[in-house]
């Protein structure tokens, strides 16, 4: 319940809540769902939660979606050639880092019972939620900024 908390907590952020819960979709916005996604992690067998939406439930962006990913046998390349030159590498985690960014996209969800008190509520999602297809691209961006 513990790892429930945390992740909701970071993830509330992301949405502005509507109080009426009977409220529809505002106008041009469309509406989907989303879920956890539950994880152990090997290095220190803790238990990670990471609210997702329904991305693949919504018309794609007109705008670019695509973000590419490093392989690990490149970063596996970079680091041994850093090593064998003797270079210092420095690495950083940015935590719930799609939320950092903000969402292009209109979507809302109606929220489920992880959201405690306002279950039921209609939220806009104002921030590049984990799932929505443009939020690797928004976050890119972001970070280009």
């Amino acid at each position: 319940m513990d790892t429930l908390f945390k992740e909701m907590s970071a993830t509330r952020v992301t949405f502005k809540f509507i109080d009426d819960k009977n409220s529809k979709s505002p106008p041009g916005y469309q509406t989907t769902g989303g879920h956890i996604i539950w994880d152990i992690k090997m290095e220190d067998i803790r238990r990670k939660g990471r609210y997702v939406a329904h991305g693949n439930k919504t018309e794609p962006s007109r705008t670019l979606t695509y973000t590419s990913v490093v392989s690990r046998d490149s970063v596996r390349i970079a680091m041994s050639l850093a090593t064998l030159n003797d270079l210092e590498m420095k690495l950083t985690d940015i935590q719930h880092a799609y939320l950092t960014a903000p969402c292009q996209e209109k979507i809302c969800i109606r929220v489920g019972a992880e959201f405690g008190d306002d279950s039921g509520k209609l939220a806009i999602i104002a921030r590049a939620l984990y799932g929505l297809t443009s939020s690797g691209a928004v976050f890119r961006n972001h970070l280009a900024d």
